[in-house]
């Protein structure tokens, strides 16, 4: 009876073969710089992004620690128990709704305790600042003064104002339409705001500064 033998396997050699050989049987090596393209493009994607957004995270985070560290606030409005006077001037606000006009309460930031820098004294519009020294370089906005007198202002609501459908509300300031944000709306020596919540809308007043009550009010 003959016996068969099995043919030995011989290890081949050459190229691709071998301790470490990424080859595989019958001479087709693996795809190696497909596999790793494959492998960077699926990590290097979600790397770079990951890295971004924590370079941007980092950035914001040391410019709000320098602007925190390096740059104050504006100076709050103030109320103090004695009258301001070394910054004191003075601007004007009208009111109108559906073409009638709307006075601003006198006494607006007054009360039995302190007086506020921005405030009223009559019920004629004109805005009082009266603040002290350390406030030279404050500005004073129309947002200050409806904060302190307690009523809401913006595009839909202006005081006890609303716009509602079909009504808008329109701002001028120095008799030119304003079309920045409301709150935001800086007050200087005899700047006019007209406010008006319509339609209908009339042609926006212009103060007289030279007026006698003016005068007399603006000299307080």
């Amino acid at each position: 009876m003959a016996v068969r033998r099995g043919r030995r396997f011989r290890r081949r050699s050459g190229p691709g073969f071998g301790p470490g050989s990424r080859s595989r049987p019958g001479g087709r090596s693996w795809p190696r710089s497909r596999a790793r393209t494959t492998v960077d493009g699926r990590l290097l994607g979600p790397l770079a992004v990951a890295g971004l957004v924590l370079g941007v995270f980092l950035a914001l985070a040391v410019l709000s620690r320098g602007s925190a560290k390096g740059a104050a606030g504006p100076v709050a409005v103030g109320c103090d128990a004695a009258g301001q006077a070394a910054v004191h001037y003075h601007a004007h606000l009208d009111l109108f709704h559906e073409g009638r006009r709307v006075p601003v309460p006198a006494h607006v930031g007054m009360t039995d305790k302190c007086v506020y820098w921005l405030h009223t004294e009559q019920p004629t519009g004109i805005l009082h600042i009266a603040a002290p020294a350390s406030a030279r370089t404050r500005l004073f906005t129309l947002g200050d003064f409806f904060t302190i007198w307690g009523e809401p202002l913006s595009a839909g609501q202006v005081a006890g104002m609303y716009a509602g459908p079909g009504r808008q509300v329109k701002v001028w300031q120095d008799g030119r339409p304003y079309s920045g944000v409301l709150p935001g709306l800086v007050l200087r020596p005899h700047t006019q705001v007209v406010i008006e919540v319509g339609p209908p809308f009339v042609s926006p007043p212009a103060f007289d500064w030279r007026s006698p009550g003016a005068r007399r009010e603006s000299a307080v």
